[in-house]
């Protein structure tokens, strides 16, 4: 009895409103991005200029008074703490705006834009020309269906290694899913349930909730109609599911979001409601849900999004719901998996009222993931929220995934991170509405040294990192295919690629016997540098990584690798 009656208790604490014994976030007063006034909608951080630090775009929602003619407004980070406003061919933009998200659907390394309009209008694709200008795409069903869309994300739902789009359309319009060609264009998708549930679709988010490896999906409606959770069959087409939660379920929905808040290895979750409770849906297994019977279910005050991020860094994926209608917004901090405390004596907590978006991202690279929030009131003029993340405890590592050839934005690869007994899991999200940043964040708690992390790439490739000291940025390659024996080698060593001579792709291995950071560079016979293939921090363990030498000529080619103890070259021979 005495056992039952402390896990009551244990629940009620993880219920009742919590406070910190610190302050989490300082609110940043000033800069443009601090004091730029807008109707501001749906918000999204990317890495646009591929500068290593991220980038801000914030849509406005215009329609919310008669005269406003308020621009997108696009600010490049300067890599000191602060930003800039650029007027380019996305920032100089009046529109409509509902949601936005990065991805790069051409794969040519550069993150483009796409961006939604409602009350029937067409939407907006720029193509990313990697030379700080966009091109407006104009061609194809993807810009030139008219419809009023909401919601919207990238992901590479069959698996080609080319992001597709869906966009999640509202006035009971049935929703659209555009098939990525691999050319530049986009074929839409008629003949599937996905796109033939016609409703008043708000929010939208891909996740692989059943563990199967192919990414799924989750759309909330408004107007009390029911919600509609899809299964990936795996062979280009999908299942709705019914009589089950969480697609029973409906009301007057309006945004959601997947995170595994319990480090279980499956996927929860979480939907915001404009006229109900909000609801965390626990992911049992084997494609069941269950109401979770603590917060941040039951909370309430028209939440319109929702984003998960490990604010303080303790190994557990907090949660931020905005929202609108003179509530305050909600941050809830993550108990340990078992619950959540509301915090309400941090800044965060106490402002409110106006709120459309919170999109999470470190935009000072300090390991600590910091806060941004669109308001979209005209009447009071107030600006938007920008949060600067100052908790001083916990360990963490950002990764940055950089697919090799396909997929190049990585958009839909699932991170698994092992220490000892606890094993954390991230998806990449290619966008709901509003889009925190690419790059995948995880909070360590006491663990200064992770076993293992583990990247499986939507193309089936899969990257293994062993022995990774925590507290650091990482670049993941998919073109360093990843530790092919984890054992101690014996020496470091260089081996000669193969095949050789090659066309136009060869591959190289090597091994080194302890972590350091690793550069693999290609030289023509000249000594001019043609690539870096590696140029980050690797555990021990014998490694391949391919090299791709389409766009070179034929001839000799010099591979050089460098360690802090150990340097090597090889010849190479291109034959074309």
């Amino acid at each position: 009895m005495k056992k039952i009656i402390g896990i009551f208790l244990l629940s009620l604490l993880f219920i009742v409103t919590g406070t910190s014994s610190q302050p989490y976030f300082q609110k940043i007063t000033t800069g443009p991005i601090a004091t730029d006034v807008s109707s501001s909608s749906e918000c999204a951080w990317g890495d646009y200029d591929n500068d290593g630090d991220q980038d801000l775009v914030v849509i406005p929602w215009n329609a919310l008074c008669s005269l406003c003619t308020y621009p997108v407004l696009f600010y490049k980070n300067n890599s000191d703490g602060t930003f800039t406003r650029e007027i380019n061919e996305i920032g100089q933009q009046v529109i409509d705006g509902r949601g936005v998200a990065w991805g790069d659907y051409d794969n040519d390394g550069n993150l483009d834009l796409f961006i939604t309009r409602y009350y029937n209008q067409k939407n907006m694709l720029f193509r990313n020309l990697g030379n700080g200008h966009f091109e407006l795409i104009t061609t194809g069903a993807i810009v030139n269906d008219i419809n009023s869309s909401y919601g919207c994300g990238w992901a590479d739902y069959n698996k080609d290694g080319w992001l597709d789009l869906f966009v999640a359309n509202g006035q009971n319009q049935n929703d659209a899913l555009y098939k990525n060609n691999g050319n530049g264009t986009f074929t839409k998708i008629t003949n599937d349930p996905l796109v033939l549930d016609g409703s008043e679709s708000r929010g939208c988010a891909w996740g692989d909730y059943d563990n199967d490896g192919w990414p799924d999906l989750f759309v909330v409606t408004y107007q009390g109609q029911n919600d509609m959770l899809y299964h990936n069959n795996g062979n280009g087409t999908f299942t709705r599911i019914f009589n089950t939660l969480p697609a029973i379920d409906g009301d007057w929905g309006a945004a959601c979001a997947w995170g595994d808040y319990d480090n279980d290895g499956k996927l929860d979750l979480y939907v915001t409601f404009s006229n109900s409770t909000n609801k965390l849906y626990h992911n049992d297994g084997n494609g069941i849900f269950s109401l979770s019977g603590t917060l941040p279910s039951f909370e309430q005050g028209y939440s319109h999004g929702a984003n998960w991020a490990d604010f303080d860094n303790d190994g557990w994926i907090d949660l931020f719901v905005p929202k609108r209608s003179n509530s305050t917004n909600a941050l809830f901090k993550n108990a340990n998996g078992l619950g959540f405390t509301k915090v309400t004596n941090d800044v965060v907590g106490l402002e409110g009222g106006y709120s459309d978006a919170g999109i999470w991202g470190d935009y000072n690279s300090d390991g600590k993931i910091d806060l941004f929030v669109g308001n979209g009131s005209t009447s009071p003029l107030i600006a938007n929220y920008f949060y600067k993340n100052i908790t001083t405890t916990g360990n963490y590592i950002t990764l940055k995934l950089k697919g090799c050839t396909l997929n190049r934005s990585a958009v839909g690869a699932r991170i698994k991170l092992r220490d000892g007994a606890t094993t954390m899991i991230r998806e990449v999200n290619g966008g709901s509405g509003s889009q925190s940043m690419l790059w995948q964040h995880f909070g360590l708690g006491a663990i200064t040294n992770i076993d293992s992390i583990l990247v499986y790439w939507t193309t089936g490739n899969v990257s293994r990192l062993s022995n990774i000291q925590a507290n650091q940025t990482l670049l993941v390659d998919e073109c360093v295919i990843g530790i092919i024996n984890n054992q101690l080698p014996a020496v470091y060593e260089l081996k000669q690629n193969y095949p050789n001579p090659f066309n136009p792709v060869t591959q190289i291995e090597y091994s080194i016997v302890k972590s350091a950071n690793v550069k693999m560079s290609i030289f023509d016979v000249t000594g001019k540098l043609i690539k870096i293939l590696v140029n980050e921090n690797q555990g021990f363990g014998t490694y391949k990584v391919d090299f791709d030498g389409k766009d070179l000529a034929s001839g000799l080619y010099i591979c050089k690798i460098e360690t802090e103890e150990f340097t090597a070259l090889i010849k190479m021979m291109l034959l074309k």
